[in-house]
């Protein structure tokens, strides 16, 4: 049981030094889909402006460091399973912005809120 733990991380409690690969690799499939999303607001809104600035920050991060415990350092946002979850919230919620274009009418549309 202590050689299974002691190849345990701290940081991220993964033992397979795979699954950590593949971490990485889903975090910079998720900002390169959020930033190529998000591209297609317009390019006068805040909204686009602040995750666009967000998202290729951590993108650089995630493409300069390998090892996984120096990604969540340079973030500082948590370990890497709440980056990874931050990352699709964050994709979802420009897919929602996206659908419902709030820049063409306001926040309200169809008179709907």
């Amino acid at each position: 049981m202590n050689s299974l733990m002691a190849q345990v991380k701290k940081t991220r409690r993964m033992a397979d030094p795979l699954v950590s690969m593949l971490a990485r690799r889903y975090l910079l499939d998720l900002y390169t889909r959020i930033l190529d999303k998000v591209a297609l607001a317009p390019d006068i809104k805040p909204y686009r402006k602040c995750v666009e600035e967000y998202a290729s920050k951590r993108l650089r991060i995630c493409r300069e460091e390998v090892d996984l415990s120096m990604i969540e350092k340079r973030i500082d946002c948590g370990p890497i399973q709440n980056l990874i979850t931050q990352a699709r919230i964050e994709l979802h919620q420009v897919n929602f912005a996206l659908k419902r274009a709030p820049w063409v009418f306001g926040w309200r549309r169809a008179g709907k809120l």
